[in-house]
């Protein structure tokens, strides 16, 4: 009997420590989606009509920093610092596209 009531209570204690981490999990997921939202939204004028690359950026950073031991805290630094690389890069494939129709249109 004593054998049964410990299983139970084991069972009763990893069923809880799972309902936690999953809570847990739950909790952090949401903190990196507000991230990636105010990231986002800050740089969502720079990239006008480039959202598939602002949002590819995103994704990447967010890939690479889950293949850290704390996401968490690589993922803000990480995103931030390659869409403000690519937003730059951005900016100068327009100026060059700029340039380049102002060169045909005098040709």
């Amino acid at each position: 009997m004593n054998t049964i009531q410990t299983k139970n209570n084991e069972a009763r204690d990893f069923q809880a420590f799972t309902a936690a981490c999953l809570e847990e999990c739950g909790k952090f997921i949401a903190q990196l989606e507000r991230v990636k939202k105010n990231i986002i939204a800050e740089f969502r004028d720079e990239f006008e009509s480039e959202q598939l690359l602002l949002a590819g950026t995103i994704r990447e950073a967010e890939e690479l920093a889950w293949q850290t031991d704390y996401p968490q805290l690589v993922f803000p630094t990480l995103a931030l610092e390659k869409v403000q690389n690519v937003a730059g890069w951005n900016a100068r494939q327009q100026g060059i596209h700029r340039d380049t129709g102002v060169y045909a249109m005098a040709a």
